[in-house]
């Protein structure tokens, strides 16, 4: 089995995930290990007291990212906002809007077996990373 890998992130986000994950954030100090005096937390994902998977994990280190300047953007980031509506936040809600219907099925499938699918966090990550406004 490959070891999950250690990340770092600010405190805030993860007291905010533990909050979000249900638990509290006592309840994930085990898995810290690292403490910086930037507010800056190394959690080892592998532990059993951190309350998510490594692809989780992975989105929490986007969130550190800043917004991405439109100059910038991938040309698919381009080419989805070009189908953008007037209510649409950023590219997330854009996604979401086109693929609402398939989206119901992939979610109603993965609910069917207990899974979570990650898209309300992930139509919010991207419109962090991709907004309009």
């Amino acid at each position: 089995m490959i070891p999950k890998p250690k990340i770092t992130v600010p405190r805030q986000f993860v007291q905010e995930w533990a909050v979000k994950c249900g638990v509290a954030f006592e309840s994930v100090l085990p898995a810290i290990v690292g403490d910086t005096a930037a507010e800056r937390l190394t959690i080892d994902q592998g532990h059993e007291a951190w309350p998510m998977p490594a692809p989780a994990a992975r989105r929490i280190v986007m969130l550190c990212v800043e917004s991405i300047p439109r100059e910038k953007w991938p040309a698919w980031a381009a080419a989805v906002a070009d189908t953008r509506e007037p209510a649409d936040k950023g590219i997330g809600d854009t996604i979401e809007r086109k693929l609402a219907s398939a989206g119901k099925a992939y979610k109603a499938m993965l609910a069917a077996v207990g899974a979570p699918c990650g898209c309300c966090s992930r139509q919010a990550e991207l419109n962090r990373l991709y907004p309009y406004g």
